[in-house]
């Protein structure tokens, strides 16, 4: 978890974060963050966020952020805008999920899946065979 003053610019980060990315409070500050995301993805993380910020939308992107070991791994971050009683921001509360897991998972069901298609379609293929001329080829 973390939070972001109104303009954006992040000023706590929780102990969870510095655990995971092996950084320190010092190394943060600023654009900090910008060091443990995938330097291919870096362009579209800073674009989205400051559209969000300018529209006071919530923010929700799927990225890679590098760990303590330097292995990247899938994040779901989303963050919300705290506002007062009239609607202004005071801070945004962003929190990142480790999402690696599910996204294995994900690719594994689908490869499975195939897979399966695959053995339907061969079962229904010879079975179509049979009951047209009732000999095998």
């Amino acid at each position: 978890m973390w939070l972001a003053n109104a303009d954006g610019s992040i000023y706590w980060y929780n102990r969870r974060w510095f655990e995971y990315t092996g950084t320190t409070e010092k190394e943060m500050e600023g654009r900090g963050w910008q060091a443990v995301h995938d330097p291919a993805m870096l362009p579209a993380v800073p674009e989205k966020w400051t559209a969000s910020i300018a529209k006071g939308e919530p923010f929700e992107m799927v990225f890679p952020i590098r760990g303590a070991d330097g292995v990247y791994r899938q994040f779901l971050t989303r963050v919300n805008a705290v506002r007062d009683g009239k609607g202004k921001i005071l801070r945004w509360m962003g929190v990142n999920s480790n999402i690696t897991g599910q996204r294995q998972a994900e690719v594994l069901l689908l490869e499975r899946n195939a897979q399966l298609n695959a053995a339907f379609r061969q079962t229904y293929s010879f079975m179509l065979m049979l009951a047209t001329d009732g000999t095998i080829v």
